[in-house]
């Protein structure tokens, strides 16, 4: 992280306090999304929706800009995808943070609908990832 910190423009993973005080530390005023865990799933990061308002606080206050919610879907389930995109927005909204990152290659559609402001397309521009 320390040779990273001077020349990141955006930390689109901080997902627990204890991270973005490192970043602070390293990077003070750094900009951030805070990553939320829109499906549940426990092989997922993200910070649990119930406890993004307290995180997006803590992170504020320790010197970070928070710019938005960043999240992933459920793969091979539209309606919890939409659920959870959905439910991301809302609180992006509430906290009036403007960036809403959600959506990849498989849910693009679905995450424009939503109302995502960033997009990761990186399967489509480069192919698939090699198998480990």
């Amino acid at each position: 992280m320390r040779a990273l910190a001077p020349i990141v423009h955006l930390w689109q993973s901080v997902d627990r306090a204890e991270l973005g005080h490192e970043i602070a530390r390293r990077a003070p005023g750094a900009a951030v999304l805070v990553q939320v865990n829109i499906t549940d799933e426990p092989q997922k990061g993200g910070c649990p929706l119930g406890e993004v308002d307290a995180l997006v606080a803590e992170l504020a206050a320790g010197g970070l800009e928070v710019r938005g919610l960043m999240g992933v879907g459920r793969f091979g389930d539209p309606a919890a995808t939409r659920a959870g995109f959905a439910a991301l927005v809302a609180a992006a909204e509430r906290l009036g943070l403007p960036e809403r990152s959600i959506g990849m290659t498989d849910d693009l559609e679905l995450a424009v609908a939503a109302g995502a402001t960033m997009v990761r397309v990186g399967r489509d521009l480069f192919g698939e990832r090699p198998r480990r």
